[in-house]
């Protein structure tokens, strides 16, 4: 299973009014609050539930590895701030791999009312997170190159 995430945002009053004013489809449908978020990685420890890098999905699928056992790979879009102050230090602490895909022509610009990730907050965190995180650009062709890979309805 794939978690894709877009923003984690604050558990704040500003963010909470905001929220309940905006018309932006962005605070409706891709966020999850920061306490969610550490719940649900809390979980997936819990559970022995196994987070494994975007790189050995795509490897279990080009090898026809039978998949035994529950796995999650964690990506995020976008990668706004949140992603670096709110869930690297989460998923880091939990040492769980994660993908961040990159809008490589938009970075530290706002895109639907939010700032993205600035190239040397990116790179911060490619230092902080050592072997734990992937790149990808944000507009890559997965089906092209991997075209076994399905997205799920």
């Amino acid at each position: 299973m794939v978690f894709c995430y877009h923003r984690i945002l604050d558990d704040n009053q500003v963010v909470k009014v905001d929220e309940r004013l905006s018309s932006n489809s962005q605070f409706h449908d891709f966020n999850v609050n920061v306490s969610d978020f550490k719940k649900q990685m809390n979980y997936l420890a819990a559970h022995h539930i196994k987070v494994i890098s975007t790189a050995q999905m795509v490897q279990m699928v080009d090898q026809r590895q039978a998949i035994r056992g529950h796995y999650v790979v964690l990506t995020f879009d976008d990668i706004d701030r949140t992603t670096v102050d709110n869930a690297a230090p989460i998923m880091l602490k939990h040492h769980y791999p994660f993908t961040i895909l990159v809008i490589t022509g938009n970075t530290g610009e706002y895109r639907d009312g939010t700032k993205l990730a600035t190239w040397p907050q990116i790179l911060a965190l490619q230092k902080r997170a050592g072997d734990k995180r992937a790149y990808a650009q944000h507009a890559l062709p997965h089906r092209q190159r991997y075209p076994r890979l399905q997205c799920a309805t």
